[in-house]
């Protein structure tokens, strides 16, 4: 049987490739080889004299009988495909049903079975000899045999159409479809490209199917990555990008809830690789949207006590702040690491885990550091938010980080005096006064509790 699994194989390779093309040529040839194989009846059969003749019984017997096959073929052929794309619809949702819909294997196999009905029905009316009276007729004549042989080829055309059937329907190439059927060339502002699919992931999730969740996952950052990376200016880039980060922040956090902590490092691993192609490209929205949403996964993990979850958000900012400090394009752009590391923060200092916390603290003093003389806004918003987390350590009950955070600051304003930065000294000045006014409300307020 090598010879049938080849020929799968190669229905598979070619139809694959372009099904709009492979059909159209099979459908053709269906209808065209019959014409040659009638033809060397019609001419070789009145060679045989006991061949030669057809009677009207007979054909009028031999039509009806082919066109009785082809009505219960084609309604059998329609109920195996309806059922499996039930199934199919059932598993991964109604968008299955728009790709079924739009693949030309199931139209041109119905278009074919109806014309040849049609040509069955009015050969088979337009024989009106008596039951044993030969048909002498040499155009109805051809016409029996091409009518004949045309059974034969669309039967033959079966074993391809269940096979693509078979194909359209494995959840590898659904996916594959699904992701596909997303044409950057196509996409219109204000569109959400990823929201049918991720209705798919929501269900998969919901049913532990994380198979299906992880290969969607997968398709769904590459199309990301090549819409991000299209030159296209129709494209609303920033809208596209905020929707895809959305559905993804929504499926980690259902993956977290469920305790599927290992599928979460999963994601950020897509995220990882979303930042890196966006630090080859020169692309900031989507570097932006990766770093923040690397924090919120450290912050909401943290949150549900996936402590591991949080480390591996916090080396992976870390490391993309190392790398995004040697590419001039991304140095305006620093300042969303200062806010992802404050989310982290937050949540370390709400569990009480003074350990990550200050972990967090000494990162964003780093960023401080680093920034100070090149970089003002991003200074200045790392100072804000670092004084942020001075005021949450304090609210959660320790000093440790506030005494520090006062030196700290304290040395930085005389730095910044000193090399005539006015604004981050008079930011570092507003700041100093708000934490210490902060630290003396709640030393006042835990007095008055003892």
């Amino acid at each position: 049987m090598n010879w049938l699994k080849n020929f799968l194989t190669w229905i598979d390779k070619k139809e694959n490739h372009d099904p709009s093309n492979f059909w159209m040529w099979g459908y053709i040839l269906s209808f065209t080889l019959p014409l040659f194989f009638a033809a060397a009846l019609f001419f070789g059969l009145p060679l045989i004299n006991h061949l030669a003749e057809i009677n009207a019984d007979s054909a009028k017997n031999a039509l009806s009988t082919i066109l009785q096959c082809q009505v219960s073929i084609i309604a059998i052929v329609i109920a195996i495909s309806l059922v499996a794309l039930e199934l199919s619809i059932t598993k991964y949702g109604k968008e299955v049903f728009e790709i079924f819909t739009h693949h030309p294997a199931m139209w041109l196999l119905l278009l074919s079975y109806i014309l040849s009905i049609i040509l069955n029905t009015a050969l088979l009316l337009s024989i009106i000899q008596p039951g044993n009276e030969n048909i002498t007729d040499g155009f109805k004549v051809f016409s029996i045999y091409y009518t004949t042989f045309l059974f034969f080829m669309l039967l033959f055309v079966l074993i391809p159409h269940f096979r693509v059937t078979m194909n359209q329907l494995h959840s590898d190439r659904i996916f594959l479809n699904l992701i596909d059927r997303i044409k950057v060339s196509d996409l219109k502002p204000r569109d959400d490209p990823f929201q049918a699919i991720f209705s798919i992931i929501y269900s998969a999730i919901e049913k532990n199917d994380f198979q299906t969740m992880s290969d969607l996952i997968s398709g769904c950052k590459n199309k990301y990555v090549e819409i991000m990376n299209s030159a296209s200016p129709s494209l609303d880039k920033p809208n596209i990008s905020f929707r895809f980060f959305e559905d993804l922040q929504r499926a980690t956090s259902m993956l977290l809830t469920k305790n599927e902590a290992k599928f979460v490092f999963e994601i950020l691993t897509r995220i990882r690789e979303i930042c890196d192609n966006s630090l080859e490209n020169n692309e900031s929205v989507s570097f932006n949207d990766s770093i923040k949403f690397i924090g919120e996964i450290g912050a909401k993990s943290l949150n549900l006590d996936y402590k591991q979850s949080t480390i591996n958000s916090i080396f992976a900012l870390t490391e993309y702040y190392d790398k995004s400090k040697t590419n001039d394009f991304f140095t305006s752009h620093q300042e969303i690491f200062s806010k992802s590391f404050y989310n982290i923060g937050v949540a370390a200092f709400i569990k009480k885990d003074f350990g990550l916390g200050g972990i967090i603290i000494e990162t964003i003093k780093r960023i401080i550091k680093d920034n100070i003389e090149s970089n003002e806004y991003v200074s200045i918003n790392a100072i804000s938010l670092y004084c942020q987390l001075i005021d949450k350590s304090v609210e959660v009950g320790t000093q440790q980080f506030y005494n520090e955070g006062v030196t700290f600051l304290t040395e930085k304003n005389h730095h910044a005096k000193n090399n005539r930065k006015d604004n981050i000294s008079t930011m570092i000045e507003y700041e100093l006064e708000s934490i210490k006014a902060i630290n003396l409300y709640y030393s006042e307020l835990a007095a008055k509790t003892h």
